[in-house]
């Protein structure tokens, strides 16, 4: 074979790697997503979808979620996936996806043995998050006898029913997994949602130029205009 032949196939197969590589980003995701919700993996479905549709894949990395979030803003990793705008906000080499992913309403938990409390009580009220959670933040702040926080949601669940926190916050849909797969039975309180979070991917800066083709894919997929 002609050199000048050889050298056009493996200037070819270089491209083809190259092209290869970059159409597969590693994106970090929270690894309570394996254990909580259903609706997380009908999510992560989704992006990938969506992902697909822009000419790409997604090599999920399940990592804990502070590290999920950290590896992503170093560029360890491509992305991080289901994260709220306050999350991120310290980060400033990542960049959202401008569609939400999901909105989820966010309940006040207890254990079913112990009683619902009224809301203008909250202060003197322990809450318990996990580790790497950043929405917890938010009741952290509302109390004034102090926090736990631990690994994972059962740990969460479990010092409920200890008695050594008095409430949680998560959606119906983890609560109800919980009471179905272990015997540690919780339930809401109020007639309303605490409050809602809105959940976003991200990319860091070395991806920017993927933005625009997500953003329009991740709009077909989640039927947003």
């Amino acid at each position: 074979m002609p050199l000048a032949h050889r050298c056009l196939m493996i200037f070819c197969l270089l491209i083809s790697i190259e092209v290869t590589a970059q159409s597969e980003i590693t994106i970090a995701i929270g690894d309570q997503v394996k254990i909580t919700n259903e609706m997380s993996k009908t999510y992560v479905e989704k992006i990938e979808q969506a992902f697909q549709l822009a000419g790409l894949s997604v090599n999920w990395l399940y990592l804990p979620p502070e590290r999920a979030l950290r590896s992503a803003a170093a560029g360890v990793v491509g992305g991080d996936a289901l994260r709220t705008p306050q999350a991120v906000e310290p980060y400033l080499d990542l960049i959202q996806i401008p569609v939400t992913v999901s909105t989820e309403e966010l309940w006040i938990v207890v254990s079913e043995d112990m009683p619902c409390f009224d809301q203008k009580d909250i202060s003197f009220k322990k809450p318990v998050g996990v580790n790497g959670v950043k929405y917890f933040k938010r009741i952290y702040e509302l109390s004034d006898t102090g926090y736990e926080e631990v690994r994972g949601p059962l740990e969460m669940v479990k010092m409920l029913k200890s008695g050594r926190a008095d409430y949680t916050v998560f959606n119906t849909h983890v609560m109800s997994l919980f009471n179905r797969f272990t015997m540690l039975d919780l339930k809401t309180c109020g007639q309303q949602p605490f409050f809602d979070i809105y959940l976003y991917t991200y990319l860091h800066r070395k991806h920017a130029d993927l933005v625009p083709q997500l953003t329009a894919a991740y709009q077909e997929i989640f039927n947003q205009e």
